[in-house]
């Protein structure tokens, strides 16, 4: 794309037609690229007026894509939705992450699911976020974190397992001896996440409109 060392990929995925969805930053630019199966790009788009670095880039079910990623340096979290030839359906701001790690989508609801952490219940952790895609926007369902009374967390990160789970991970250190000072986690769970012990808390989703332009 460049012969500047100014480039992050961030989210590679690979489609069903062979085309590749690339995400991340370029320089203070935030940036999707579009490839077919040979690199060639075909597309792109970056958010105007922003340093913007995009975490995370998935195909929804009923076509187009969701992203995440956030504003540097005072960071503020972004869910966006775009068609298929990545034009933009909505965008919108996640309040009270401090970073957000991924996105993805249940297919058989269409629930959408994002991954950041941020402070609740007093300490900074991973937290999951399920979303509803009303078309015009999205509104958040809930916030939830698995929470079995450790002293720390680090990071943290889920994923769809098929047919009906998800799972989620992150580094915590436990208040009792664990395997060292920070031990790894592992949950795995139902998509309401009610078969693990977890806490819920509050959040906030604030439509926002953006303009963009292709990337430089």
């Amino acid at each position: 794309v460049s012969t500047n060392d100014d480039e992050f990929a961030r989210n590679l995925e690979a489609l069903p037609n062979g085309d590749l969805i690339i995400a991340g930053n370029l320089g203070s630019q935030g940036v999707i690229f579009q490839a077919d199966h040979a690199g060639t790009l075909i597309g792109g788009l970056t958010p105007d007026g922003l340093s913007f670095s995009y975490a995370d880039v998935t195909p929804a079910s009923g076509g187009g894509y969701y992203a995440v990623g956030g504003t540097f340096p005072s960071f503020t979290a972004y869910l966006m939705k775009y068609d298929n030839v990545l034009l933009t359906q909505w965008d919108a701001t996640i309040s009270d992450l401090t970073s957000v790690t991924n996105v993805w989508e249940e297919p058989g609801s269409g629930k959408i699911f994002v991954t950041g952490t941020g402070v609740y219940n007093g300490l900074s952790r991973g937290v999951v976020m399920r979303f509803t895609d009303t078309g015009s926007g999205v509104s958040l369902d809930w916030v939830k974190f698995p929470d079995l009374g450790e002293s720390f967390y680090f990071g943290g990160r889920s994923t769809f397992l098929p047919p009906n789970q998800m799972a989620f991970t992150d580094g915590r250190v436990s208040t009792t001896a664990g395997f060292g000072q920070m031990d790894a986690f592992l949950m795995v769970s139902d998509l309401l996440m009610n078969s693990c012990m977890t806490s819920d808390d509050q959040g906030d989703v604030m439509p926002v409109i953006l303009t963009y332009n292709g990337p430089a």
